[in-house]
């Protein structure tokens, strides 16, 4: 649920605070093209653009995001741990039970066509908040605590939000070994239920490794990132990414990943770029 940019941008901003004595500020943006059957019978496509603002001072960091999606159908939500198939406004249908083991080619789920639906709007906006409650010499290994809140904005019956709050608390830890990085995270998210489908509330984690070239310039990395079910039913969602970042200059980063989906719940696979400007 969570992927490689989330992992990617915590490394380059864990990178820029090896420096920082006072605030920073930093803006991110990523677009994110994604496609997968899910448990429907049809394929559901989508492209997530999500523009973020980063505030650090020097143990705290405070992130503002908001993403327009472009879709083919309305059965994908979108929140704070990413896409889940609720079947949109027909989540009803998904609440009587989906086909178990989608990538073993099961029963799936038939959604009749939905013609009357939005196909790009705003999803839910979200903000965090993080401490960083451990660092060793240098920054190079830093533990943190982390919240999160989605805020209902969206329209469910469009397809683009759930409709209800999402809460997040977890922690993570992150350093650096020479020219090796890591990364590895577990929250606890409590998602708010839709007018006909119950979200269980569920259990994320994330590990990610990789390596570092260039003087630091160039990273690539790997990530596999899960969480326990969230809607009865299904499997639980599980993804693994791969990733390679390159530092422009002193204030902007590029990002590039690929995923495959390694369960039911989780798109088949997607593609993605992302960015991060230094603003201070």
């Amino acid at each position: 649920m969570c992927n490689i940019f989330k992992i990617t941008l915590a490394f380059l901003l864990s990178i820029c605070s090896f420096r920082a004595i006072a605030q920073e500020v930093n803006y991110n943006g990523t677009v994110q093209f994604s496609s997968g059957e899910y448990y429907f019978a049809e394929t559901s496509r989508s492209v997530y653009l999500n523009n973020g603002v980063n505030f650090s001072y020097p143990k705290l960091h405070f992130s503002a995001n908001l993403s327009y999606v472009f879709q083919d159908s309305p059965w994908i939500s979108y929140t704070s741990a990413g896409g889940i198939a609720t079947g949109g406004p027909q989540h009803g249908i998904v609440s009587e039970g989906a086909g178990k083991g989608r990538k073993g080619r099961h029963d799936s789920i038939n959604i009749p066509d939905t013609a009357s639906y939005i196909q790009s709007g705003f999803s839910d906006p979200s903000v965090s908040l993080s401490y960083d409650v451990f660092e060793s010499y240098n920054r190079h290994t830093i533990l943190s605590v982390t919240g999160v809140a989605k805020v209902p904005f969206a329209n469910p019956e469009m397809g683009f939000g759930t409709g209800a709050w999402d809460l997040s608390l977890g922690g993570s830890a992150m350093g650096w070994s020479g020219s090796w990085l890591w990364n590895a995270s577990v929250a606890y998210w409590h998602f708010g239920d839709m007018e006909d489908l119950n979200l269980h509330d569920a259990l994320s984690y994330g590990l990610g490794a990789g390596r570092s070239f260039s003087d630091q310039k160039v990273m690539i990395l790997y990530s596999i990132s899960g969480m326990s079910k969230v809607i009865e039913g299904t499997a639980a969602p599980l993804l693994t990414t791969i990733g390679v970042s390159y530092k422009m200059g002193t204030f902007t980063s590029l990002m590039f990943n690929a995923g495959y989906g390694l369960s039911e719940s989780s798109a088949d696979y997607s593609l993605g770029m992302g960015w991060m400007i230094h603003l201070n």
